[in-house]
Protein backbone atom coordinates (compact mmCIF):
# COMPACT_ATOMS: atom_id res chain seq x y z
CA UNK A 1 0.00 0.00 0.00
CA UNK A 2 3.13 2.42 0.85
CA UNK A 3 4.31 1.91 -2.75
CA UNK A 4 1.25 2.32 -3.97
CA UNK A 5 0.62 5.87 -2.03
CA UNK A 6 4.19 6.95 -3.68
CA UNK A 7 3.12 6.02 -7.16
CA UNK A 8 0.05 7.92 -6.89
CA UNK A 9 1.51 11.16 -5.34
CA UNK A 10 1.54 13.62 -7.77
CA UNK A 11 5.07 15.51 -8.21
CA UNK A 12 5.51 18.89 -7.25
CA UNK A 13 5.11 21.77 -9.63
CA UNK A 14 8.36 22.33 -11.77
CA UNK A 15 9.84 25.94 -11.48
CA UNK A 16 9.32 28.75 -13.67
CA UNK A 17 12.08 29.15 -16.32
CA UNK A 18 15.12 31.12 -15.15
CA UNK A 19 14.84 33.30 -18.08
CA UNK A 20 11.39 34.16 -16.87
CA UNK A 21 12.30 34.81 -13.35
CA UNK A 22 14.94 37.27 -14.53
CA UNK A 23 12.55 39.35 -16.53
CA UNK A 24 10.18 39.25 -14.12
CA UNK A 25 12.83 40.81 -11.48
CA UNK A 26 14.24 43.03 -13.71
CA UNK A 27 10.78 44.77 -14.44
CA UNK A 28 11.01 47.58 -11.81
CA UNK A 29 14.13 48.42 -12.55
CA UNK A 30 13.49 48.79 -16.28
CA UNK A 31 10.18 50.27 -16.05
CA UNK A 32 11.07 53.38 -13.55
CA UNK A 33 13.35 54.60 -16.08
CA UNK A 34 11.09 54.27 -18.71
CA UNK A 35 8.43 56.30 -16.80
CA UNK A 36 11.01 58.74 -16.47
CA UNK A 37 12.13 59.22 -19.79
CA UNK A 38 8.49 59.08 -21.16
CA UNK A 39 7.84 62.07 -18.89
CA UNK A 40 10.25 64.38 -19.95
CA UNK A 41 9.39 63.17 -23.97
CA UNK A 42 5.76 64.04 -22.96
CA UNK A 43 7.14 67.62 -21.93
CA UNK A 44 9.12 68.27 -25.00
CA UNK A 45 6.02 67.01 -26.96
CA UNK A 46 3.95 69.59 -25.50
CA UNK A 47 6.34 72.08 -25.60
CA UNK A 48 7.32 71.56 -29.46
CA UNK A 49 4.01 72.87 -30.93
CA UNK A 50 4.49 76.48 -29.15
CA UNK A 51 7.79 76.36 -30.69
CA UNK A 52 7.08 75.53 -33.82
CA UNK A 53 4.12 78.42 -33.63
CA UNK A 54 7.22 80.97 -32.97
CA UNK A 55 9.34 80.12 -35.69
CA UNK A 56 6.36 79.65 -38.30
CA UNK A 57 5.22 83.23 -37.06
CA UNK A 58 9.04 84.61 -37.36
CA UNK A 59 9.11 83.05 -40.80
CA UNK A 60 6.09 84.42 -42.00
CA UNK A 61 6.65 87.96 -40.51
CA UNK A 62 10.47 87.79 -41.67
CA UNK A 63 9.55 86.73 -45.30
CA UNK A 64 6.71 88.94 -45.79
CA UNK A 65 9.08 92.46 -44.22
CA UNK A 66 11.63 91.38 -46.24
CA UNK A 67 9.26 91.62 -49.70
CA UNK A 68 8.11 95.30 -48.22
CA UNK A 69 12.12 96.48 -47.73
CA UNK A 70 12.96 94.87 -50.96
CA UNK A 71 10.59 97.31 -52.79
CA UNK A 72 10.89 99.72 -51.02
CA UNK A 73 14.92 100.21 -50.38
CA UNK A 74 16.40 97.23 -53.07
CA UNK A 75 17.36 93.93 -53.07
CA UNK A 76 20.51 94.78 -51.76
CA UNK A 77 19.77 97.26 -48.78
CA UNK A 78 21.02 96.23 -44.99
CA UNK A 79 17.45 95.87 -44.44
CA UNK A 80 16.46 93.15 -47.04
CA UNK A 81 19.77 91.15 -46.98
CA UNK A 82 18.67 91.13 -43.06
CA UNK A 83 15.50 89.89 -43.62
CA UNK A 84 16.46 87.62 -46.20
CA UNK A 85 19.04 85.79 -43.78
CA UNK A 86 16.70 85.74 -41.05
CA UNK A 87 13.50 83.67 -43.14
CA UNK A 88 16.17 81.55 -44.34
CA UNK A 89 17.38 80.91 -40.64
CA UNK A 90 13.53 80.24 -39.64
CA UNK A 91 12.89 77.81 -42.54
CA UNK A 92 16.00 75.51 -41.36
CA UNK A 93 15.11 75.94 -37.91
CA UNK A 94 10.99 74.69 -39.16
CA UNK A 95 12.78 71.80 -40.61
CA UNK A 96 14.88 70.75 -37.53
CA UNK A 97 11.78 71.55 -35.33
CA UNK A 98 9.69 68.89 -37.94
CA UNK A 99 12.35 66.47 -37.46
CA UNK A 100 12.77 66.56 -33.90
CA UNK A 101 8.99 66.23 -33.56
CA UNK A 102 9.56 63.04 -35.71
CA UNK A 103 12.27 61.50 -33.38
CA UNK A 104 9.87 62.54 -30.01
CA UNK A 105 6.97 60.39 -31.94
CA UNK A 106 9.04 57.59 -32.76
CA UNK A 107 10.39 57.16 -29.17
CA UNK A 108 7.23 57.43 -27.89
CA UNK A 109 5.87 54.85 -29.53
CA UNK A 110 8.85 52.40 -29.53
CA UNK A 111 8.88 53.21 -25.73
CA UNK A 112 4.89 52.03 -25.91
CA UNK A 113 5.44 49.00 -27.22
CA UNK A 114 8.09 48.04 -24.78
CA UNK A 115 6.04 49.26 -22.02
CA UNK A 116 2.88 47.10 -23.78
CA UNK A 117 5.40 44.17 -23.61
CA UNK A 118 6.55 44.40 -19.63
CA UNK A 119 3.10 45.27 -18.94
CA UNK A 120 2.02 41.41 -20.39
CA UNK A 121 4.95 40.03 -18.97
CA UNK A 122 4.18 41.08 -15.69
CA UNK A 123 0.46 39.91 -16.30
CA UNK A 124 -1.17 43.62 -16.59
CA UNK A 125 -1.85 44.04 -20.40
CA UNK A 126 -5.61 44.33 -20.20
CA UNK A 127 -5.40 47.25 -17.75
CA UNK A 128 -2.71 48.65 -20.09
CA UNK A 129 -4.87 48.40 -22.91
CA UNK A 130 -7.45 50.00 -21.42
CA UNK A 131 -5.82 52.93 -20.37
CA UNK A 132 -4.40 53.52 -23.81
CA UNK A 133 -8.15 53.18 -25.52
CA UNK A 134 -9.18 55.77 -23.03
CA UNK A 135 -6.74 58.20 -23.60
CA UNK A 136 -7.23 57.83 -27.32
CA UNK A 137 -10.68 58.57 -27.17
CA UNK A 138 -10.03 61.73 -24.95
CA UNK A 139 -7.88 62.77 -27.34
CA UNK A 140 -9.98 61.66 -30.65
CA UNK A 141 -13.14 63.91 -29.10
CA UNK A 142 -11.48 67.53 -28.66
CA UNK A 143 -11.93 70.31 -31.56
CA UNK A 144 -8.78 69.99 -34.06
CA UNK A 145 -9.18 72.89 -35.35
CA UNK A 146 -10.14 76.57 -34.25
CA UNK A 147 -12.68 78.23 -36.34
CA UNK A 148 -10.45 81.40 -36.32
CA UNK A 149 -7.82 79.27 -37.60
CA UNK A 150 -10.23 77.94 -40.47
CA UNK A 151 -12.18 81.59 -41.23
CA UNK A 152 -8.35 83.03 -41.88
CA UNK A 153 -7.16 80.19 -43.84
CA UNK A 154 -10.27 81.04 -46.25
CA UNK A 155 -9.57 84.24 -46.18
CA UNK A 156 -5.86 83.85 -47.54
CA UNK A 157 -7.36 81.80 -50.77
CA UNK A 158 -7.48 85.20 -52.64
CA UNK A 159 -4.08 86.02 -52.05
CA UNK A 160 -2.48 82.82 -52.50
CA UNK A 161 -4.90 83.07 -56.40
CA UNK A 162 -3.21 86.73 -56.47
CA UNK A 163 0.20 85.42 -56.32
CA UNK A 164 -0.82 81.92 -58.74
CA UNK A 165 -2.10 85.13 -61.11
CA UNK A 166 1.01 86.63 -60.52
CA UNK A 167 3.50 84.01 -61.83
CA UNK A 168 0.74 83.14 -64.93
CA UNK A 169 1.43 86.69 -65.74
CA UNK A 170 4.73 86.50 -65.26
CA UNK A 171 5.07 83.29 -67.67
CA UNK A 172 2.79 84.42 -70.34
CA UNK A 173 4.38 88.28 -70.97
CA UNK A 174 7.64 87.68 -70.26
CA UNK A 175 9.98 89.55 -72.52
CA UNK A 176 11.99 87.82 -75.70
CA UNK A 177 14.88 89.72 -74.82
CA UNK A 178 16.98 88.32 -71.94
CA UNK A 179 17.50 90.25 -69.32
CA UNK A 180 15.09 92.87 -69.78
CA UNK A 181 11.68 93.19 -68.20
CA UNK A 182 8.53 93.57 -69.50
CA UNK A 183 5.55 95.69 -68.24
CA UNK A 184 3.60 92.67 -67.77
CA UNK A 185 6.33 90.77 -65.78
CA UNK A 186 6.45 94.03 -63.82
CA UNK A 187 2.85 94.19 -62.79
CA UNK A 188 3.04 90.09 -62.29
CA UNK A 189 5.76 90.71 -59.90
CA UNK A 190 3.94 93.37 -57.95
CA UNK A 191 0.84 91.05 -58.17
CA UNK A 192 3.07 88.47 -56.80
CA UNK A 193 4.26 90.53 -53.61
CA UNK A 194 0.66 91.50 -53.22
CA UNK A 195 -0.55 88.55 -52.45
CA UNK A 196 2.46 86.99 -51.10
CA UNK A 197 2.52 90.02 -48.23
CA UNK A 198 -1.27 89.58 -47.70
CA UNK A 199 -1.22 85.54 -47.16
CA UNK A 200 1.73 86.15 -44.36
CA UNK A 201 -0.42 88.55 -42.73
CA UNK A 202 -3.26 86.88 -41.73
CA UNK A 203 -0.71 84.06 -40.94
CA UNK A 204 0.84 86.24 -38.57
CA UNK A 205 -2.54 88.39 -37.14
CA UNK A 206 -5.00 85.38 -37.13
CA UNK A 207 -3.98 81.69 -38.11
CA UNK A 208 -1.23 80.97 -35.84
CA UNK A 209 -2.32 82.77 -32.94
CA UNK A 210 -5.31 81.06 -33.33
CA UNK A 211 -3.64 77.62 -32.90
CA UNK A 212 -1.33 78.77 -30.23
CA UNK A 213 -4.40 79.87 -28.11
CA UNK A 214 -5.97 76.75 -28.80
CA UNK A 215 -3.20 74.82 -28.07
CA UNK A 216 -2.67 76.55 -24.62
CA UNK A 217 -6.32 76.25 -23.75
CA UNK A 218 -6.38 72.23 -24.74
CA UNK A 219 -3.07 72.13 -22.52
CA UNK A 220 -4.59 73.99 -19.34
CA UNK A 221 -7.63 71.56 -19.70
CA UNK A 222 -6.01 68.59 -19.88
CA UNK A 223 -4.04 69.28 -17.01
CA UNK A 224 -6.57 70.42 -14.84
CA UNK A 225 -8.39 67.67 -16.08
CA UNK A 226 -5.38 65.53 -14.94
CA UNK A 227 -5.18 67.15 -11.36
CA UNK A 228 -9.02 66.59 -11.03
CA UNK A 229 -7.94 62.94 -11.78
CA UNK A 230 -5.69 62.61 -9.28
CA UNK A 231 -7.42 64.23 -6.31
CA UNK A 232 -10.05 61.35 -7.16
CA UNK A 233 -7.17 58.66 -6.83
CA UNK A 234 -6.10 60.21 -3.04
Amino acid sequence: MAAADAAVKPSPPQPPPRIIVSVLALVPFVLAPMLALVRVLCLAARALPYLGYAVVWVLAAASAAQVVAARGWGEASAASVFLQALTDSAFKVSLYCVFLLHVVAAVLLSGTCLAYLIAVVSGSGSKFKKGALEAFKQGSIREFLPRTAVLGWVASVPFILLVLAGYLMEYMMSSPVEGSMSKGEMIGSVIIDVGFVGNNSISCFVVIPALALHTWRYDQLTNRTERQDSLFEV
